[in-house]
């Protein structure tokens, strides 16, 4: 059985903050990903029902979907902003 030495150790904790680097990257992208992709099928089908079941013109579905989600990043970006305020 050898036992390790200072060099092994050494050869390791380099190793271990780029491995966890890439690791946390790659979590944060299919993470995005996966958000746009979550996010443009629900718009389709917020779109397909309001041709369909509303009988909206298409041009008209789409604005009123892209107003909509305007609306919520907006909301977001506003709760965000009043929530991370520190001046209180």
């Amino acid at each position: 059985m050898a036992f390790a030495s200072p060099h092994d150790f050494a050869l390791r904790a380099g190793r271990g903050p780029a491995r966890f680097l890439l690791r946390a990257l790659s979590t944060v992208i299919r993470a995005c990903i996966g958000s746009i992709l979550g996010m443009s099928t629900v718009l389709t089908f917020v779109v397909f029902g309001l041709v369909v079941f509303a009988g909206m013109p298409l041009d008209k579905a789409v604005t009123i979907t892209a107003i909509g989600v305007n609306a919520m990043v907006f909301c977001m970006l506003l709760l965000g902003s009043l929530a991370s305020d520190t001046d209180g």
